[in-house]
C-alpha cells in the first residue's frame, strides 16, 4: 500500500497546470487591477502618439510584478487587447501592437 504523501506527490502538478490553473481561477479583474492595467496601457498609447518608443514587454512584466504575479503574461495581452476593442468602438486611437479583440471574445 501506498505510504502517506504518495498521492500528494504522483498528483503534484506541473508548471503549467498551475499556470492554467491562475489563468482560469483569476478570471475577475479587481477594480486595482483594471485601473492599474488602463493607467498602463494609456501611458504606452501617450508614447507610442508622441512618437516615443518604449517596451511592451517591460511594461507587462512590470504590471505582472505589481500584480503579485497573478496575472499571466496571456491574460495581460488579452486585457489590452481588450482594451484596444474598446477604444476603437469609442473612435479612439488604440495601440498598434495590441490588436483588437473581436466584440463578444471579452
Amino acid at each position: 500500500m501506498p505510504h502517506h504523501g504518495y498521492w500528494q506527490q504522483v498528483a503534484r502538478p506541473t508548471a503549467a497546470a498551475r499556470q492554467l490553473e491562475r489563468d482560469y481561477m483569476a478570471d475577475d479583474w479587481t477594480e486595482a487591477e483594471n485601473g492599474a492595467i488602463v493607467d498602463d496601457y494609456l501611458a504606452m498609447l501617450a508614447l507610442e502618439c508622441a512618437g516615443t518608443s518604449y517596451s511592451k514587454t517591460e511594461h507587462r512584466n512590470a504590471l505582472i510584478e505589481s500584480m503579485g504575479g497573478t496575472r499571466s503574461r496571456g491574460s495581460i495581452e488579452r486585457k489590452h487587447q481588450n482594451i484596444s476593442a474598446v477604444m476603437l468602438q469609442l473612435g479612439l486611437p488604440y495601440i498598434k501592437g495590441y490588436k483588437p479583440l473581436p466584440t463578444g471574445s471579452w
